[in-house]
């Protein structure tokens, strides 16, 4: 069960000449106490809405408005970790390419809070979990390459 205000995270993956690839995205605060960040890269996601359902309700929407991407029919979510953060419960999901349709999206997206940059694939290696992926998403990045890697 999942609740108004916990965070939904997206880790879609591959294996690309097998070697394990996550997708990330980039995102920068539109709100001034927050600009001192600059660009943060993190796993897709957001906070579970009022009108979200279920757990796959939050995910599948959150897919789609950030990543444009619609998850199949009968796709099963297994979040990988979970933990509380500033008394915030994150759930990190990690979920085959395969399992959405459609296509990434590709444009810079400006909501009332943030520049979302557009999602883009990387080897997803130890280097890139500590050094490029935002501090309160490196928990959730370890649970899935411990899980994950080849």
């Amino acid at each position: 069960m999942v609740k108004a205000g916990e965070t939904v995270l997206a880790i879609p993956y591959r294996y690309q000449n097998n070697v394990l690839q996550a997708v990330m995205q980039g995102s920068e605060s539109l709100i001034p106490k927050y600009q001192h960040q600059g660009r943060q890269d993190k796993f897709p996601g957001g906070r579970v809405e009022a009108s979200d359902t279920s757990l796959r309700s939050a995910f599948a929407r959150e897919s789609e408005e950030e990543l444009w991407l619609r998850l199949k029919d009968g796709v099963e979510l297994a979040p990988v970790h979970e933990y509380i953060d500033r008394r915030e419960r994150k759930i990190f999901i990690p979920i085959h390419i395969d399992d959405f349709e459609g296509e990434m999206r590709t444009v810079v997206i400006i909501d009332n809070s943030s520049i979302l940059h557009p999602p883009y694939w990387i080897d997803f290696t130890p280097a890139v979990i500590q050094t490029k992926l935002y501090r309160t998403h490196q928990p959730g990045g370890w649970a899935f390459y411990n899980k994950y890697k080849r």
